[in-house]
């Protein structure tokens, strides 16, 4: 077994441990897009000090990796916000898939939740703009 193979296998191997801990599912295809985490989260206070009309709303965060493209990819309401790509799958295993933590996936930092409130009043924006046309 080649050295790469070894990695595919261990990369399979953490993921489906991650998937069955915490989701009870440990079915895995690396040659597609592996959801890892999805939840609902809010920020009432930046929200408001931002000007987003409805403050109290829950965003989406959801990560997911490409483990093929060594991409590991952090969506909010769809939109991507977050993209880390490794330059080898051993680093990928070393460095992320080894740690998997479902809070340490969902974790957005105060500049994730700044780029989450500009996406809010884009997406409030383009609504009012609909909304005059």
């Amino acid at each position: 077994m080649s050295m790469e193979e070894k990695e595919r296998q261990r990369a399979k191997t953490l993921i489906q441990e991650y998937l069955e801990e915490e989701f009870g599912q440990s079915s895995v295809d690396l040659s597609e897009e592996i959801g890892l985490a999805f939840t609902t989260l809010n920020n009432p206070d930046l929200f408001r000090k931002r000007g987003i009309v409805d403050f109290d709303q829950e965003v989406e965060v959801q990560v997911s990796c490409k483990v093929e493209e060594r991409l590991v990819t952090t969506y909010v309401n769809n939109v991507p916000l977050r993209l880390e790509r490794y330059d080898s799958l051993k680093e990928m295993n070393d460095n992320f898939l080894s740690s998997l933590s479902f809070d340490g996936l969902v974790y957005l930092d105060p500049f994730d939740w700044g780029c989450v409130a500009d996406i809010l009043l884009k997406e409030q924006n383009v609504g009012r703009e609909e909304e005059i046309a």
